[in-house]
C-alpha cells in the first residue's frame, strides 16, 4: 500500500531553518547533502511507515505520533509524523538534541530546549504556544 507523504507548515519550516543554519555555517554542499537524505527519508515513508517505532512523546498524547531517524550521532534529525488514513503527515523536522514534546496546561503538544523556554519565559512572561504540527 502506498501513502502520500505531507508536510506541515511547521515541519516546512523546520526545513527552511535547517539549510538556512547550513548557509550561515558556509556549508551549503553540506545542506544540499542533508536534504537529499531527508528527500530519501520521506520517500521511504511512502510504503510502511507504521515500521518506525512510536515516538516518546507519543506516550503523553491522545495521537500516535512516530519518528524516523536522519542522520548520525550529533547530526541527527527525527521526523516525527502521524499516520492519518492513507496520508503520512511530517509534523516536525526535529534535531535529537532538542528536547522532546512535552503537554502543557490548556495547550497542545510543544517541543523546544530548555534554553529557547527559559528564554521565551524571561522575553515574554509566558509560556512558548505550541509547536507541534496540527493536522486539520
Amino acid at each position: 500500500m502506498k501513502y502520500r507523504v505531507r508536510l506541515t507548515d511547521k515541519a516546512e519550516r523546520d526545513v527552511v531553518d535547517v539549510l538556512a543554519w547550513f548557509r550561515e555555517q558556509s556549508a551549503v554542499e553540506a545542506g544540499g547533502r542533508w536534504f537529499a537524505q531527508l528527500m530519501a527519508h520521506i520517500d521511504k515513508l511512502e510504503t510502511m511507515p507504521e515500521r518506525c517505532g512510536l515516538a516518546a512523546e507519543s506516550e503523553g498524547l491522545d495521537r500516535e505520533i512516530r519518528e524516523l531517524h536522519l542522520g548520525r550521532r550529533r547530526a541527527t534529525y527525527r521526523l516525527l509524523f502521524e499516520i492519518r488514513g492513507q496520508v503520512v503527515y511530517i509534523l516536525r523536522v526535529w534535531h535529537s538534541a532538542r528536547d522532546a514534546v512535552s503537554r502543557t496546561k490548556g495547550h497542545s503538544a510543544r517541543v523546544g530546549t530548555r534554553r529557547e523556554e527559559a528564554a521565551w519565559r524571561t522575553t515574554t512572561g509566558s509560556e512558548r504556544p505550541a509547536l507541534i504540527g496540527t493536522v486539520s
